[in-house]
C-alpha cells in the first residue's frame, strides 16, 4: 500500500534518482522517464536512463543514468495497461 507521506525526491551525484509517491510510470526512454503523481506529473531527463526498480504498491522508483533535469508539470493522464515506451 502506498504511503500517504507525499512525494520525496533524492538525487545522488546526478547518477541515481530515487522518488516516493509515484503512482505510475507514464512513459520512458533512455532520455526521459515520466511519472504520474497524486496531482500532476514528474519528468526526469538525461541520457542512458534506466529504471532499476519501480513498485506501484510502495510508490518508489529508482532510476540510474546521467540526470540533466527534473521537472513537475500538469495533471496525470488517464491510461490503462502496463508501461508504454516513449518513441521520439
Amino acid at each position: 500500500m502506498q504511503e500517504a507521506n507525499g512525494q520525496n525526491i533524492f538525487l545522488y551525484d546526478r547518477k541515481r534518482f530515487e522518488a516516493t509517491g509515484i503512482k505510475d510510470v507514464i512513459a520512458f526512454s533512455d532520455e526521459s522517464v515520466e511519472m504520474a503523481l497524486e496531482e500532476g506529473c514528474l519528468a526526469v531527463d538525461g541520457n542512458e536512463l534506466k529504471i532499476e526498480s519501480f513498485s506501484s504498491e510502495s510508490g518508489k522508483i529508482n532510476v540510474t543514468g546521467n540526470v540533466s533535469g527534473i521537472s513537475f508539470y500538469g495533471k496525470a493522464p488517464q491510461k490503462s495497461g502496463l508501461f508504454r515506451k516513449k518513441h521520439d
